[in-house]
């Protein structure tokens, strides 16, 4: 892991150089700025659509339900 750290310098400016360069292709360019950006921001959060959550929670009550009936 301290051998790639020691390389970020030179990596981030190669990343650099590709973004900049308009003679490669936008593919490439792009995957550069994205790198670059993740590195320096973070990754965008992702939403994550939480489906059968009132269901589960149907169910959690009724097992509360139960489990204070025994008592």
């Amino acid at each position: 892991m301290e051998a790639a750290k020691a390389h970020t310098a030179a990596a981030i400016a190669t990343l650099a150089a590709i973004m900049a360069d308009a003679r490669l292709p936008a593919a490439a360019r792009v995957a550069a700025c994205v790198v670059i950006l993740d590195r320096g921001w973070g990754k965008p959060r992702q939403p994550v659509e939480a489906e059968g959550l009132a269901d589960l929670a149907a169910a959690l009550e009724a097992m509360r339900a139960r489990g204070q009936q025994r008592h």
